[in-house]
């Protein structure tokens, strides 16, 4: 899937402009976190995953886990941007009565698990990976990980899985060939931990 990279830089100034406006007028958020992780979902949603609300439903696609659940207003944003709820939904966070609160939850379309318990969304991700693998699939799974969460019991577990995983933590290997001039100054971290032929990504 070819993108332009001039869309992406023009994508990542306004999902940050939305970010901080629904951040700034429901009056909670994690504003750092989710700008922090906006470049990460732009190259994602907009380059490789090819999730839209038309096939989201369907079974054989890519993954997306979202453990990092603090910063769902950067999901958000970019799931609105893809028409999978209006700007009038969003504009709802953490109001009353809202689906659009603090931490991912499937009510809101788009959304692959709940997360915010940190290190869950991982538990998700390989399992997810594990049954693609049996299935002999060629569709991959995606997770994105905030730092606190490699220090919880189940990420130690995860590692420690006697299973065939090519466990890749990596940013520059998923963004650099087409997002150069947006992650120059992003900690760029490839890290093999496991065997062979898993198809999960997990980003730190």
């Amino acid at each position: 899937m070819s993108v332009d990279q001039k869309f992406l830089e023009k994508k990542s100034l306004e999902y940050r402009k939305t970010i901080i406006e629904i951040i700034y007028n429901s009056g909670a958020g994690h504003t750092g976190g989710s700008l922090s992780c906006i470049d990460i979902l732009n190259v994602l949603y907009n380059g490789i995953l090819e999730i839209t609300p038309n096939n989201f439903a369907t079974i054989e696609r890519n993954n997306y886990i979202h453990s990092k659940g603090h910063s769902v207003e950067a999901l958000y944003t970019v799931l609105c941007d893809l028409s999978f709820f209006k700007k009038e939904d969003l504009d709802t966070l953490n109001a009353f009565d809202s689906h659009f609160i603090g931490h991912p939850t499937k009510k809101v379309l788009g959304v692959e698990h709940n997360t915010g318990a940190l290190g869950h969304g991982l538990s998700v991700a390989v399992g997810l990976a594990l049954a693609k693998k049996k299935d002999e699939s060629k569709k991959k799974v995606f997770a994105l990980l905030g730092d606190g969460e490699l220090s919880e019991g189940l990420f130690g577990r995860l590692v420690h899985l006697q299973t065939n995983i090519n466990w890749i933590i990596s940013l520059s290997l998923l963004i650099e060939i087409i997002y150069k001039s947006l992650v120059k100054q992003k900690m760029l971290i490839q890290l093999n931990l496991w065997m062979r032929n898993l198809n999960l990504l997990v980003l730190t």
